[in-house]
Formats: C-alpha cells, structure tokens, sequence
C-alpha cells in the first residue's frame, strides 16, 4: 500500500481513534515508519477531533459534582465498591451517546471531503496538463507558421512523375535557415512497410539519401536541408529508408 493509498483508506483515522486491530495497527505503525510525514497527518487528525470535541462538548447541570461526590461517599460508607453505571445519571450517558455519534458523523463527513478533495485535485492535474500540452502544440503550429511565411521561405510546387499522376506536395525551401518542409496535399498509397524517401540530387553525385516520412492530407512535415541541392525527390522505399533510389517508385521532383 502506498502513502496516498493508506491516507485515503481512513486507516489513519481509525488508528488516532482506536478503531483498529493488531494487524491493521501493526500495518498503520509500519507505514509510519516507512512515510515519517504521515506523523503530521495523525497530528492533525488528531487536532480535528479534539476541535470537534471542544465544540460538541456539553457542560453537565448545575450541582451534578456535588451529587456524584456524595454518591461515592455514600457507597464508601455503606461499605460498597464505587459503581459507576450508578452514578452517573442517564442523561448524562444519553449525552456521551449523542457526542460519539455526532463524532462518527463528523469522521465520515472529513473522510467525504478528503477524498472530494482528492478528486477535484486530481481532475485539476489533467486539465492542467491538457492545457499546457495544447499550448505547446499552439506554440509550434505558430513558430512553423512564421517559418512558412517568412519572404526568405521559397514555396514551389513538386512536380509528380507520369506513373504517380496523383502525386500533389508543396515544397517550402529557406536557404537561409537552412530548413526544407513538405505539405502534403495528395499522395499515392503505399504498401504496409513502404515510406516515402526524400533524395538531394547534384550534378556528378549520386543521390543522396534524406529523411523519410508518411503523411496525410493537410500535414506539413520537416525534412532535411542539402546545401547546393539542384534538385530534390521522393521514392517509395522499404520503410528505414534505402541508400539508394528505386526509380520505378519516383513520384515527383522539384528543382531548386
């Protein structure tokens, strides 16, 4: 059992009260050792109910001192052993009775807020990180934006191959951030465990193998930047990428 896990089962609770038994205690005791800040928690549970008490508390009628004190007298010289049930009048047993449900209704009531509390504390760390996980996607689509539209950024349209007339991409070029991204308008299917490769072509070089990528429509992907590149293409390759071009599978190009 963990820390939370022994805080929310009211075993705390019980042990301040005396509710338990040797092996649950042994197991509070044994979790206290392990947890030494659970001390804190018993102090103030201990703390609650000794407020409660203090509020709940009822002052006995005026003169019941004095009778109780001349009943044990009483019983003392009779020659009787004190008894308590006898001295103690019934209302003020009916009184104790009232406080210890009062007080048990008090403990389910801190048991329901706690755990409320817990819940509302736990949907508030969801939502927290729900938020901060949307701005930071807000925060990259805006810098990739930026990128797109900066005047250094080059758009160009790759042209598809005859045997991949379907082919529809964007290309966004910036030499001077050195950075390349496709758009993805249309694609040809692949087979399961094929890819889309990328390839820098130079004049008297052979091609050079880029990143590799899959995409639907609407995605903007980031991919390699060559410097001095003529030419960029896209192949279907086995997935992981090929070192060098399956031309039977060229699916467009884009001069630079």
């Amino acid at each position: 059992m963990t820390k939370d896990e022994i805080k929310d089962s009211g075993l705390l609770e019980q042990y301040v009260l005396g509710l338990l038994d040797a092996e649950e205690t042994a197991l509070v005791e044994e979790h206290i050792a392990r947890f030494p800040d659970l001390k804190q928690d018993i102090k103030e549970i201990e703390s609650a109910l000794h407020m409660y008490a203090q509020a709940m508390g009822i002052n006995p009628r005026e003169g019941l001192e004095d009778q109780i004190i001349e009943s044990a007298r009483a019983s003392g010289r009779s020659g009787l052993g004190p008894n308590l049930s006898n001295m103690v009048p019934k209302a003020w047993l009916w009184a104790a009775s009232i406080f210890g449900i009062g007080l048990l209704i008090s403990l389910f009531s801190l048991f329901s807020v706690k755990t409320e509390l817990n819940k509302l504390q736990s949907e508030y760390t969801v939502s927290k990180s729900d938020c901060e996980t949307l701005v930071e996607d807000q925060n990259k689509t805006i810098e990739l934006l930026q990128k797109l539209n900066n005047p250094d950024t080059k758009k160009l349209n790759m042209s598809a191959t005859p045997g991949f007339p379907e082919t529809e991409l964007l290309f966004y070029l910036n030499p001077e951030s050195k950075e390349n991204f496709i758009q993805v308008k249309k694609l040809p299917l692949v087979a399961q465990g094929e890819v889309y490769q990328l390839w820098s072509l130079k004049e008297g070089e052979a091609p050079i193998p880029l990143s590799t990528f899959k995409g639907e429509l609407g995605d903007i992907i980031p991919v390699e930047f060559v410097d001095n590149t003529l030419t960029y293409a896209i192949t279907i390759e086995p997935e992981g990428g090929s070192q060098s071009p399956n031309l039977a599978k060229l699916i467009c190009t884009v001069g630079v």
